[in-house]
């Protein structure tokens, strides 16, 4: 009932608020801020890792509360800060969601509102005066609370060179899988979701607008061949404001994993200061799939093979 109500309100909401908006925006101090980007393909672990940030170090992030209320991101966030209490993560999620209203969220809307940014593959459409106010809001937000600001949506592996534009100091944390899990996990999201194979879900870089027709394993293996590209070109040309974590390091040992990133990232000037009331993981449960497991993996093998062999002469 309550999600429903929030998809209802950010549907329908006429700004109402817009003035109350306004009024507590004209306060806020701006500084230089440095935000922490999360970039990965979808089903890739991006949610366990999004909780161990949110969870284990003191930072600030879009919660569900304030992404009900994204047009109004002054004003809720300073609402928020008299009942909302800090985030306790479990590390349970679903396709990406975790529960309550200070669970950390990806935001879709926020990013399409503010950023003119979709996870379907475009070039960034912001509406200039939208995107300075939220650069500015994110500057204050920052500074109003001295930990930086944590970000994790599947379409920033689209938008990197975008990013480092509008946040020159940010810092990407870039999250590797092997891509067969995670295209396995497309297909299997697809008939969970939507109970058939052709409907797509999540991410589409711009090279699958041309395989819409092609079998279900041709299109999860493209979706993952294309967005991963993208990801390598970031780690090779944001390499000095980036951390690479594997997903395989992070589940067997999350606290070596966690403390590298760490302390790279006050290499890079950003304090991420342990929660020491939060006790932290020793493991997590991990898996991957093998190219012979069952007739899906192999159909998706074959077209990574040919994707393969088609792309990486280039």
């Amino acid at each position: 009932m309550i999600v429903q109500l929030a998809k209802w309100f950010q549907k329908n909401d006429p700004g109402l608020l817009n003035p109350l908006e306004k009024f507590v925006a004209k306060s806020a101090r701006y500084s230089n801020t440095h935000p922490i980007f999360i970039i990965s393909l979808p089903r890739s672990g991006s949610t366990l890792l999004y909780q161990c940030l949110t969870g284990l170090f003191c930072v600030k992030y879009i919660s569900n509360f304030h992404y009900v209320f994204y047009r109004y991101p002054y004003l809720f966030r300073m609402i928020g800060e008299s009942f909302l209490k800090d985030y306790s993560t479990d590390f349970k999620s679903h396709r990406g969601f975790i529960q309550g209203l200070n669970g950390p969220a990806e935001a879709n809307q926020f990013w399409n509102h503010w950023f003119g940014a979709f996870i379907e593959e475009t070039s960034p459409n912001a509406n200039n005066r939208r995107l300075d106010y939220i650069i500015k809001y994110l500057a204050w937000l920052e500074d109003r609370c001295q930990v930086p600001f944590v970000s994790c949506w599947v379409g920033h592996s689209f938008y990197m060179a975008h990013l480092v534009k509008q946040f020159p100091n940010a810092f990407f944390i870039l999250l590797i899988r092997d891509k067969l899990s995670i295209a396995y996990s497309l297909l299997k999201c697809r008939r969970q979701v939507y109970g058939n194979d052709s409907t797509w879900f999540s991410i589409r870089p711009t090279q699958c607008q041309s395989r819409l027709f092609e079998t279900a394993h041709k299109q999860v293996a493209a979706q993952v061949f294309f967005a991963m590209r993208h990801i390598q070109k970031g780690i090779h040309q944001y390499e000095r404001q980036s951390f690479v974590v594997s997903y395989k390091e992070l589940c067997h040992d999350p606290m070596m994993t966690l403390k590298n990133l760490q302390n790279r990232a006050a290499h890079q000037g950003i304090k991420l200061e342990s929660r020491s009331e939060v006790e932290w993981p020793m493991a997590f449960t991990y898996s991957n799939v093998e190219p012979d497991m069952d007739k899906d993996t192999r159909a998706i093998s074959n077209a990574f093979d040919k994707l393969e062999n088609e792309f990486d002469r280039e």
